[in-house]
């Protein structure tokens, strides 16, 4: 974390937080991503 708040110029805990929320929103995109979805056939399909 220091050496990336070193080369961005940025604070340290600025450079914590930012990468926090990344992975949050990381970990949220992922999940969604694998959990099962639920196929609906269209109306009429059936034969």
């Amino acid at each position: 974390y220091e050496e990336l708040a070193q080369e961005l110029g940025l604070p340290l805990g600025t450079v914590k937080s930012r990468l926090n929320r990344a992975r949050r929103e990381l970990a949220a995109t992922v999940a969604i991503q694998l959990t099962p979805r639920m196929r609906v056939a269209p109306a009429g399909a059936a034969s």
